[in-house]
């Protein structure tokens, strides 16, 4: 059962991984070499997947911290 918590605990940190790393990764890399490019749509369409990930790693963030949080009765 151990090893359950120690996946769940792995994934929570996984997705906030993803979640900080693009919050990073967006501004600083992707949004200064597409202005340059001067297609808008194709930032928005960037945006666009980047949002579709923000939204699965939240939930997997917040379905992963509730149950790590349950089992440890907080």
């Amino acid at each position: 059962m151990d090893d359950l918590w120690l996946a769940v605990c792995w994934l929570h940190l996984l997705a906030m991984a993803l979640f900080v790393g693009g919050q990073l990764f967006l501004p600083a890399v992707v949004v200064p070499v597409e202005r340059r490019a001067a297609d808008p749509e194709r930032l928005r369409a960037v945006a666009r997947r980047f949002g579709y990930w923000t939204v699965v790693a939240i939930v997997v963030l917040l379905a992963a911290g509730a149950s790590t949080a349950s089992h440890d009765d907080r």
